[in-house]
């Protein structure tokens, strides 16, 4: 009789298998440090370069209303509203020189029997002598004229 070898009852254990896997973990480990590492530098970068900028400091403003114009930041005191109506025309046909003509046809379209800004006395007041409209029109700018009622 021949001896028959004995089969091993155990079987083969993939040793080579969980040495692959536990490479790969490590290396895998190692990987996502440097991805971290490098998604903490890209994170702190984006901050930094959108973070609002201090607000500047300002002087505090003045709480104290007044009665009056501001116009482009100059503020001009006035106690009633036919001067400050007069006072922004004024500004108007200094700043816009080249509108006057339409900035008057614009006013003029609302008034029944005046013009309320024209170029002479008997345009602002049609039918009206000049001695009777002087009393109750102003200057505007040079050759122009607007009726103290203009508002």
């Amino acid at each position: 009789m021949q001896a028959q070898p004995t089969p091993n009852a155990q079987p083969q254990f993939p040793i080579q298998e969980l040495e692959q896997i536990e490479s790969a973990i490590q290396t895998s480990q190692r990987w996502i440090a440097t991805l971290q590492g490098r998604r903490d530098v890209l994170t702190a970068e984006l901050d930094r370069l959108t973070r609002p900028l201090p607000a500047a400091a300002r002087a505090p403003q003045q709480s104290t209303i007044v009665p009056g114009l501001e116009f482009r930041g100059v503020m001009t005191k006035h106690w009633n509203y036919i001067d400050i109506h007069i006072d922004l025309l004024r500004r108007l046909w200094t700043e816009f020189p080249d509108k006057r003509e339409t900035m008057a046809q614009a006013m003029g379209r609302y008034g029944a029997t005046r013009a309320y800004v024209a170029k002479s006395h008997a345009e602002l007041f049609p039918g009206q002598s000049a001695t009777w409209a002087q009393p109750y029109s102003r200057p505007l700018v040079h050759s122009w004229y607007t009726s103290q009622a203009a508002a």
